[in-house]
């Protein structure tokens, strides 16, 4: 697996919770 790959699903998945709270307060201000 590329190393660029492997950094992506970590990140991913380390800012997963960041990520939906920034999705929810997103659609609020719609």
């Amino acid at each position: 697996m590329p190393f660029g790959l492997q950094f992506f699903k970590f990140a991913k998945i380390a800012l997963l919770p960041f990520g939906s709270h920034i999705d929810s307060s997103r659609f609020k201000s719609l």
